[in-house]
């Protein structure tokens, strides 16, 4: 993707300063995911975001603000369709990266570095805090108005006032909702792959979610069949090559 005028600002000034991205996500508080994002010109930066930059880099914000426009204003942002999620809004995604959020892809490639049941249960604790964290943020008033805009009350009246009013109220409880659902789904993700790990031989046990029922006891006994044939299996090929 094109690099913009922003990101070749960031790009410089980070090395000038000859910092790594960890370097510089440790000097300014954004993350190196963020940085990376904004230097290659595929996210749209929060003025927050800049914000930090700008004081972590010892410049002035003006400088990265030149030519270039800030998502997550105060004023609202544009129209979209009712049925998009809101979680795929810029301005949302941008503030979920700052609070630690990564991408379908990071994630992915995240988890197939994983090799023990350990280190799976880590990666859902650390899941549940980075979930947690964001809801709990997503409770401020003011973080509200910045990403879904401030309430316009001007000209209203009775009814339509007080609905306007809890407007982002009702929008904090449906992005809530949508982290929630996309923590499911990484989760269960990770779960599954305990699963991969105890068939290969790698753990000697695997993680459930929920009630176990019969279903749970049927699976349990096909990924013993199958563990017992991958051990045969790589049994097999080491005794070929001795």
């Amino acid at each position: 993707m094109k690099q913009t005028s922003l990101g070749r600002k960031l790009r410089v000034l980070r090395a000038e300063r000859g910092l790594t991205l960890r370097e510089a996500s440790s000097l300014t508080g954004v993350t190196k995911e963020t940085i990376s994002g904004l230097e290659r010109g595929i996210r749209h930066p929060h003025d927050v975001t800049l914000a930090k930059l700008a004081e972590g880099y010892g410049v002035p914000v003006e400088e990265l603000l030149e030519d270039h426009v800030l998502a997550g204003k105060a004023e609202a942002p544009e129209t979209r369709p009712a049925d998009e999620p809101l979680i795929s809004h810029p301005e949302v995604r941008e503030w979920l990266f700052e609070g630690g959020h990564t991408t379908r892809e990071e994630f992915l490639s995240l988890a197939g570095e994983l090799e023990t049941l350990e280190e799976v249960e880590g990666a859902i604790g650390e899941l549940h805090e980075t979930r947690d964290g964001l809801i709990e943020k997503l409770k401020d008033r003011s973080v509200q108005a910045a990403l879904f805009g401030p309430p316009r009350l001007e000209g209203l009246t009775g009814d339509d006032r007080t609905r306007e009013f809890f407007e982002l109220t009702n929008l904090a409880w449906k992005l809530e909702w949508e982290i929630r659902r996309e923590y499911g789904v990484r989760e269960n993700a990770l779960v599954n792959y305990s699963r991969v790990l105890f068939v290969e031989g790698a753990a000697e046990d695997y993680l459930a979610r929920g009630p176990i029922g019969e279903l749970d006891h049927e699976r349990h006994e096909r990924m013993l069949e199958e563990r017992r044939q991958v051990l045969e299996e790589t049994y097999e090929a080491l005794s070929a090559m001795v």
